[in-house]
Parts: structure tokens; sequence; C-alpha cells
């Protein structure tokens, strides 16, 4: 089937996409928030790149089998400072974004390598990260990729979900309600209340409480929250405006007396709710506010047509404490179009698995990190 590929080189070329965007999502399995046309387009608005480049493949029926959002960027990459492809929306998101019609991955994959390939390409590398390991269209395109001699490095983390029927076994149960006492206590200091938000108005309207609450989170840690920068803050207002209105943001509050004691940003699509960003007040940190508020909020959850809780890639006590278990494995790939970025990737490769497995080399590589960070 010949395959007939675009490419889209701004947000307002975008826009012609939007309808057939939907159909896709529709017909495509595992999509998530960040798969959405309006969730690429809240990136895509916020963050400057040296290019954007979303590719959009039709079949010869003129049908949209898939959408593959892509951003030029440039840096420090490893030792030398490179120019790179990569999925718009990372690494703020929990999952890549491409988009491929069920039965036309390989179709697709062969027409993307095939403008990898192009003749005078502007980029050194491809980084493609947070694919999910059973992804037929990551499979269909590490085959054609050896095909063509490409040289890929891979590396992968796991991400955690609570479905609904875990929640209800008795030990998360208990381990929630263990909270209790935090709560009580909490209600010595005044009336505790717990509201989902999910307009675009009153989601706004909390922002300012977010980001001022997320900010001295992060300094309480002598870290800089990224909500520091007004990029980040821009990105999330473009988050709530062109999101919200589709019915994929959820901002819950944990409030006492009437003031914001901690709040969280969930993104929803369809029965499934991706914890994203979170944040509580300092001053009340001896309560355990944010896991008080995620103990009410995965109950709202269950109660409100959401059947599973994504808690995203990376370790933390909060996502064991709750029951999530692991879900899946996310891959990440480096397309390397010579051999000496191909090195450099190899050797940073092997240093984080190593590091991983050693305390003394944890210590070391964090040194290391500082001298030579391996990306932007």
């Amino acid at each position: 089937m010949p395959v007939d590929r675009v490419v889209l080189k701004s947000v307002a070329e975008c826009e012609k996409l939007q309808q057939g965007w939907a159909h896709l999502l529709g017909q495509c399995g595992h999509v998530t928030p960040f798969h959405t046309y309006e969730w690429i387009q809240a990136n895509l608005q916020s963050f400057g790149n040296e290019g954007i480049c979303v590719l959009a493949f039709r079949d010869g029926d003129s049908d949209l089998i898939g959408i593959l959002p892509l951003v030029l960027r440039r840096g420090r990459r490893h030792l030398a400072t490179r120019t790179w492809l990569e999925f718009a929306g990372l690494p703020h998101a929990d999952y890549a974004s491409p988009l491929v019609s069920p039965g036309c991955e390989p179709q697709v994959a062969e027409s993307f390598l095939e403008f990898l390939s192009t003749p005078g390409r502007a980029w050194d590398a491809v980084f493609l990260d947070k694919l999910r390991a059973d992804d037929p269209f990551l499979r269909a395109l590490l085959a054609f990729a050896r095909g063509r001699g490409w040289m890929a490095v891979r590396d992968s983390h796991q991400t955690r979900q609570l479905s609904k029927s875990q929640y209800l076994q008795d030990h998360v149960v208990a381990d929630i309600k263990s909270l209790e006492k935090a709560r009580k206590r909490l209600a010595h200091k005044g009336e505790v209340r717990f509201e989902v938000y999910d307009s675009a108005d009153r989601i706004s309207a909390q922002l300012e409480t977010f980001v001022r609450l997320h900010v001295g989170r992060f300094a309480a840690k002598r870290m800089q929250s990224p909500l520091a920068l007004s990029s980040h803050v821009n990105f999330y207002r473009a988050i709530i405006r062109e999101c919200a209105p589709a019915g994929y943001v959820w901002l819950s509050c944990l409030s006492c007396a009437g003031r914001p004691v901690a709040l969280r940003l969930s993104l929803r699509f369809g029965k499934r709710l991706h914890l994203y960003s979170t944040c509580f007040d300092q001053e009340f940190h001896k309560f355990s506010p944010s896991m008080l508020q995620l103990g009410m909020l995965l109950g709202y959850a269950f109660q409100n047509g959401i059947t599973a809780v994504d808690f995203g890639g990376g370790e933390s006590p909060h996502k064991e404490q709750s029951g999530a278990t692991i879900q899946q494995s996310l891959i990440e790939v480096e397309f390397c179009a010579g051999v000496s970025p191909w090195a450099e990737s190899r050797l940073y490769e092997v240093a984080e698995r190593v590091s991983r497995k050693s305390l003394f080399f944890q210590r070391r590589a964090k040194a290391l990190r500082r001298l030579l960070p391996y990306s932007v």
C-alpha cells in the first residue's frame, strides 16, 4: 500500500489535522492524553525549538493512518553540541505520542525511516523516548532500522498504575484509611474539604496558588521548581487553555479552613486518570497533605467513572503505599547517523546501568553529570 507523507512545520499548519487527529485517536489502542492534538498544541505553543516537524501519513485512499509529532532541538548532548529530532511533548509527557492506525505500523515505520534518511538532513540523531515496549510501531521501526544500518541505543524504565479492582482490595483500602488520623488532626485546624475542578475557568483561578506552593515545596528542598520559570508557567496555562475544554484536565484541591493545603494536576482520557503534578503547603507538612489528598482523589476518581489511575514512571514511596503496581516497560531509543554519537550514547548508557547497581558509582556519576551533562 503506497503511503503519502506530509511534513507540517508550524503550529498553524497542524490545525488542519485536528479533525483527522481525533478520528485516529478513536482507532488506536493504548492512547493517553499525551497523544491528543490539544496536548501537542500546548507543547508546541509553549517551548522554543529549532523547528517543528509533524509528520502525517496517508494511504492511497487519502485516509490518515499515522501522525508523528516531532520537534528539532539543538543543545549539549553527551560530549558535544548536537541537533536531534524527538517527540513533541517530551520530556514533559509520561508517554511518547506516535499515533498509528492498527495494521499500518510497518508502512508508517518504513516511510518514517525514509524521511530520516533524506540527504542533507539537519540532525545528528533521533531520540525517541517513552515508547511502549510492546508497541507494534516500535517493533517495526527497529526491524527496518537494522535493515538500513541505523545504529540504535536502547534503555527502558517502568510505569505504575492502580486499577479499581486493586484499589478495592482490603490491604490497599487499609493503607489509605490509615491516613484518617492525619485528616482528623488537620480538622483541628479548621474544616477540611476536598474538591475536583474540571472547567478551564475554575482551574485557571487556582493556578497562581498552585505555582506558589510548587515553588515553595521545591525551595524547601533547596531545589528550583520548573514553575519558577515563566516558560513553564505559560506551559501550564496552555495545558488549561487547550486541554481543559476537551475534558482532559482535573485539578484536585484539599483545603483547610478555606486555605488550599494540597493541589494536584491530573490528566484524564477516557476511563484512565494520569497523575501529573502535585504540590502542598510546607506549613502543613506534618499532616501528610500530599498523601491525604491522593487518597481522597483515588476514592473520588473510582466513584466517578475512572477504572485505572496511572502514576507514570519512576519510583517513589507514595506509589507503593497506594498499591500501584508495575504496568509496563517504556523504551528509550536513540538512532545515530554516525559512529561518534553512537559511541558516546553507548558509553553513557553503560555508565547509567552500572550506576543503578552500585552506590559507589551512583555518587561519582552525579559528580560527573555536573561536569559533563549528557543532554540539555
